[in-house]
């Protein structure tokens, strides 16, 4: 059990710009970091991760001028048929972790899959900003599946790749999410309802979640022993986590961990927006997950059918943006 958040060093294994090193010693030696942090708290921050600061910086820059237009002129990019797509702009209490909360303060930007829709006649920059810093953290995400398979002391160092192609193929279902998230300020004397939260307590739905914080904070990460401990951000870090259909496939070894966003009790950083941007690391849909190692003992794991994917990622969809039959 840890009670902090541990700070893992790529170097060993990431040589900009996108190198990447053979040495298995390194490989071994990160990926026993990282089960260590996953196992323990569930949450690790990665630095020198390879991602150029400026990549993230024009996602910022872009999604908030995005997020400060005008409600209606956003309304026209916001998610709508859900059996055709989860793509575009979703508004405060459009998703919901915690139904008995009053309001959840806080909206975002989806790109997931085919049929997306832009904002290109208002902020041409958040599509050209948003790909290019996808491409980088897809090649982070395949080297993070490896670490993530030897850590598990998998024969196939390549299984977790195998199954997340949608990482590079477009053919492939898959319900990998990528977004760019905006937390508004709380002007001056606004009334907060009782109960009112940025992000309620939750677990991430796939594989694992890279989160890039901005400087104002505010998560934060329930240790096994119900604590709240803060992940205050790191200066050029990334936030990685396990989210549930790791926790499955890791026979409860990785525990999906629960997070949070609270509304900062400090007026200051009250009245400051927060910003991040978060991928949603999902498996490809139609993949049937199932115990790839010995199942920790009293786990809810023991003996439960295979669950698939693309069931799972609709049944969680289904709850929290209250989609009914």
């Amino acid at each position: 059990m840890m009670d902090h958040i541990p700070v893992i060093d790529l170097t060993k294994i990431i040589i900009p710009p996108n190198g990447i090193t053979a040495e298995s010693s390194f490989w071994k030696e990160i990926a026993t970091e990282f089960g260590d942090a996953l196992h323990g708290i569930g949450f690790a921050y990665l630095v020198n991760h390879g991602i150029p600061k400026d990549k993230i910086l024009n996602v910022y820059n872009a999604s908030k001028k995005f997020f400060e237009l005008p409600k209606d002129v956003k309304l026209k990019y916001r998610k709508q048929d859900f059996s055709i797509s989860y793509n575009g702009y979703a508004q405060p209490g459009d998703e919901v972790f915690d139904p008995s909360r009053v309001h959840e303060l806080r909206e975002f930007f989806d790109q997931c899959g085919p049929n997306m829709i832009w904002p290109d006649e208002e902020v041409p920059e958040l599509r050209i900003s948003m790909d290019e810093l996808r491409e980088e953290c897809n090649i982070l995400s395949k080297v993070m599946l490896r670490v993530l398979a030897i850590s598990l002391n998998l024969t196939d160092e390549d299984f977790f790749i195998k199954h997340h192609q949608g990482l590079y193929n477009p053919q492939v279902k898959s319900q990998l999410t990528y977004r760019t998230m905006y937390y508004p300020p709380v002007p001056e004397g606004y009334n907060l309802l009782p109960g009112a939260i940025r992000c309620a307590e939750h677990t991430d739905y796939g594989t694992i979640t890279f989160l890039f914080q901005d400087s104002i904070g505010g998560l934060e990460v329930k240790g096994i022993d119900g604590k709240w401990i803060s992940a205050d951000p790191i200066e050029d870090s990334i936030l990685i986590n396990t989210a549930d259909l790791l926790e499955l496939w890791s026979g409860g070894k990785y525990p999906a961990t629960l997070h949070r966003v609270q509304i900062p009790e400090s007026e200051i950083r009250k009245r400051n927006s927060r910003q991040c941007i978060t991928y949603f690391i999902y498996p490809d849909m139609a993949t049937d997950v199932t115990p790839l190692v010995p199942v920790v003992p009293g786990s809810k794991f023991a003996n439960i059918p295979p669950v698939n994917a693309g069931d799972y990622f609709q049944k969680r969809v289904d709850y929290t943006f209250n989609i009914k039959d």
